[in-house]
C-alpha cells in the first residue's frame, strides 16, 4: 500500500489467485447450504460462535491479511 500525501509506502497487501476466489466461493456455498437449514432461533448462538472465534484468533488474521 502506498499512501501518496505522505509519500511513502504504508504496509502490504496479500493477493490471492483465482484459485483461492474459488475455493473460498465454494465454502461460502457449502456454509450457506447447512446455515440454511438451522432453525432461526439456534442461529444467534452459532454466530456468537463465529464471532468469538474470529476474536481469538483476530491476531492471526491480521497477519494473514497484512503480511
Amino acid at each position: 500500500m502506498f499512501d501518496p500525501s505522505a509519500e511513502q509506502s504504508t504496509g502490504t497487501i496479500a493477493i490471492g489467485s483465482a484459485a483461492d476466489a474459488e475455493r473460498a466461493i465454494e465454502a461460502a456455498r457449502a456454509a450457506f447450504t447447512t446455515y440454511s437449514q438451522t432453525p432461526k432461533g439456534e442461529r444467534p448462538a452459532l454466530l456468537e460462535r463465529i464471532l468469538a472465534i474470529l476474536k481469538r484468533r483476530r491476531h492471526e488474521i491480521g497477519d494473514i491479511i497484512l503480511p
